[in-house]
């Protein structure tokens, strides 16, 4: 903190009109800014340290006039919000043609963090929640040098100079042992030899280019995979099979890897009621409850597209937001099913806090979601790519050269030992585990789209050689059961 106050002060004029965004108690801003937060307590405590205080919500449109402000100031704001590139293009839009914009980000592929995904370990050693041993991490995005360039570039800015920030000392527990350690490397200027892999945190100059290519503010959303609350289904394509966790073919449908692997350890539940959350166009739902031998069926989403095949029986309708409280009664269902939608939330504990609400005492829970310590997640992060599925913005897959150039949505995932964790919180107990390979679903991406091309041949041949590794696959799906009590 005091590093980033010090160049932050060095390097914008007090005399400035200057816009801090997520300003929280201004301890890294300078005197008569206007700090905008959506916060009322910290911003009472920004207002003492000299700040103008605004309450408002910096993931909304912002409340002030166009090209009115000097600098505007992102301090640690990027990761913590679902779509980055909106707060950019705010900033954009209230910055004078000869304004900065002066950013600061964590550097998620920093040497520890790769360290810890290849030991399956969830910390990042960024975020001071995981530090501290909490299973959900505060950060929504973890970006990269390369990645964050990418973004900011992206959104209409030009770089002008980079300052880097290298710790020289931890005070949570357990991280206290590596303070010598960062203290000789930061008098040695080792972290300046491999910025991108040793560099704790990141602050860009930025200036706005005069022709911006980046989609305005008001077209936030439009062409997403996923809608602003990171669920599945509002933006599909009647004909588009992506995501959906199945092709049609002849003689039914070609289910995915992870599909076949949630139906094998799908329990028996003759005349039950199941619940299917995020379920799209309602297919799986049908096939869920078929399995199951339930007697009632329930589908939940934001919107439901015409299905790519017929369901053998179409489950009951539900339009509702996850992000919020389930619009069920208590203990009405004896199970739930939710593949593909956790990472998706911006708050995972509610949508479990919820589940174990709607079942019954004993019921069972079926989900499915990425893996974050996966084996192609902790190779990618060794090379020094962007992996699969772990994302730095909503709208474009930055720093994945072999991408399919359209984002997941995906804002949390989990290693194997936090998502046993975060269900044990919540009192739930797992009972069966499996893996599910990546190549079926990459495939149904991949065919949905486009032609194939002459490095699909080669992809193909990886992934058909990465599949019959029996460890780390890319894809948890986990039967667990509600505890009595």
């Amino acid at each position: 903190m005091l590093w980033k106050r010090r160049v932050v002060r060095r390097l914008v004029p007090a005399e400035a009109r200057i816009l801090d965004v997520g300003c929280g108690e201004g301890e890294s801003s300078v005197p008569g800014a206007i700090g905008l937060d959506a916060a009322l307590g910290p911003l009472k405590e920004a207002g003492r340290r000299g700040l103008r205080p605004v309450q408002a919500d910096a993931e909304a449109p912002w409340p002030l006039r166009d090209a009115s402000f000097d600098w505007v100031l992102l301090l640690d704001v990027l990761e913590h919000v679902p779509d980055p590139l909106s707060l950019l293009q705010e900033a954009r839009r209230v910055l004078r043609p000869s304004g900065k914009l002066l950013v600061t980000v964590p550097n998620g592929a920093h040497m520890a963090n790769r360290i810890l995904a290849l030991l399956g370990r969830t910390a990042d050693f960024t975020d001071a929640h995981h530090r501290r041993g909490l299973p959900f991490s505060e950060h929504l995005h973890r970006f990269s040098l390369s990645s964050a360039g990418d973004l900011l570039r992206l959104a209409g800015f030009e770089v002008l100079e980079r300052h880097d920030f290298f710790p020289s000392s931890f005070t949570e527990r357990g991280w206290r042992l590596l303070s010598p350690l960062a203290r000789l490397a930061a008098r040695s200027g080792l972290p300046q030899l491999a910025p991108s892999l040793l560099v704790y945190e990141f602050m860009f100059v930025c200036a706005p280019r005069p022709r911006v290519n980046a989609p305005r503010p008001r077209d936030r959303g439009k062409g997403l995979p996923y809608p602003a609350t990171g669920q599945k289904g509002a933006n599909w394509a009647s004909s588009d099979p992506r995501y959906r966790g199945y092709l049609p073919g002849r003689g039914g449908a070609k289910l995915d890897h992870r599909v076949r692997q949630a139906l094998r350890l799908l329990p028996p539940s003759p005349g039950g009621r199941l619940l299917d959350l995020g379920a799209g166009d309602t297919f799986l739902t049908a096939l869920l409850a078929e399995k199951a031998g339930a007697r009632i069926s329930v589908a939940l989403d934001l919107a439901f597209p015409s299905p790519l095949a017929r369901p053998a029986r179409p489950a009951a309708r539900v339009r509702a937001d996850l992000a919020r409280t389930l619009p069920f009664r208590d203990g009405c269902f004896e199970m739930v099913t939710a593949l593909e939608v956790l990472e998706h939330l911006v708050d995972p504990d509610l949508l479990l806090a919820e589940v174990r609400r709607v079942l019954v005492p004993g019921g069972k829970f079926l989900l499915s979601t990425p893996r974050l310590d996966s084996l192609l997640v902790v190779m990618a992060l060794i090379l020094g790519f962007q992996p699969p599925g772990v994302e730095a913005s909503p709208q474009r897959p930055y720093g994945n050269p072999l991408g399919e150039g359209r984002p997941s949505g995906h804002l949390h995932l989990f290693t194997r030992r936090a998502l046993r964790e975060a269900l044990e919180e919540h009192g739930f107990r797992v009972r069966a585990e499996a893996q599910a390979g990546l190549s079926s679903s990459w495939r149904q991406a991949r065919r949905s789209s486009r032609a194939a091309r002459p490095r699909d041949f080669l992809l193909e041949a990886f992934f058909l050689l990465y599949d019959l590794i029996p460890f780390r696959k890319d894809v948890m799906v986990v039967l667990a059961e509600k505890e009595w009590g």
